[in-house]
């Protein structure tokens, strides 16, 4: 909308007549925006509960307009329309997949598929060594268990999918990305890997990477979980045996999402 050049004394009749969030439609402004006019103007506006008395036929007073004010004449400038965000080029491209068929049997796996396999055999391996190390046993440089979140675990993506689910859908989870990443390949997209800063990381790290002309984006792929509440008698035992035990415990729910 284009500036509107307004009155004192023509505003002082509208705002008693219209209710000020309707009259702000007229300006396409905010009605907070037009009290801020009216204040420069030193126009009155009705008072709370106005307009409901008008409504049932109440009396009502109207203020007169004051004598003076520093300008008798402003410019009402609506705000210029916000342009409309770009689409997402990674809701876009999934978009022109259809439907994509998710076999039950995962045949001839892509490369980066099974590397993210060995990525999590590898920390199944470390977990179990760890569980039959006897205790006091010294710890080998790569003893330590990998650190999960609710028992899941996440792979960072420098050579495979960026992902953080638990080992009971680990499977699900591959064909769902194997199936994705082979259908984007079909659309002539490239799948790699390039070097990309991790949010507030001082140094960068390859991350799986889908393009295809000026179309670019990466994916995450993460398990949810579920909070469950420690009953009293889990609490008391606990206790009893000198434990630490949250009031609440965390598992995986099965569920993902991109």
């Amino acid at each position: 909308m284009q500036s509107i050049v307004v009155k004192r004394e023509q505003l002082y009749e509208e705002v008693w007549s219209t209710p000020l969030i309707k009259l702000a439609e007229k300006y396409g402004v905010s009605d907070v925006a037009l009290a801020k006019v009216c204040r420069r103007l030193n126009v009155p506006v009705p008072g709370r509960g106005y307009w409901n008395k008008v409504a049932v036929g109440s009396p009502v007073t109207k203020w007169p307009l004051p004598r003076t004010a520093k300008t008798t004449v402003t410019t009402i400038n609506p705000p210029s329309p916000r342009p409309k965000p770009l689409a997402d080029p990674a809701s876009t491209t999934i978009a022109t997949l259809r439907h994509i068929h998710v076999p039950q049997d995962m045949r001839n796996p892509y490369p980066i598929t099974t590397q993210t396999r060995r990525h999590y055999e590898d920390i199944k391996r470390r977990i179990e060594r760890h569980v039959k190390r006897k205790p006091g046993a010294a710890l080998l440089p790569d003893g330590w268990p990998p650190s999960g979140q609710h028992d899941r675990y996440s792979f960072g993506g420098n050579d495979g999918y960026r992902m953080t689910v638990s080992f009971d859908v680990l499977e699900r989870a591959l064909k769902l990305l194997d199936t994705l990443v082979k259908a984007l390949v079909e659309q002539g997209f490239r799948v790699g890997f390039e070097k990309r800063r991790m949010s507030q990381a001082r140094d960068e790290r390859p991350e799986l990477t889908v393009t295809k002309a000026d179309d670019r984006f990466h994916f995450l792929l993460r398990e949810g979980y579920s909070r469950h509440e420690h009953s009293a008698k889990e609490l008391l035992e606990a206790k009893q045996e000198r434990r630490y035990l949250s009031a609440y415990r965390y598992s995986p729910n099965g569920v993902l999402t991109f």
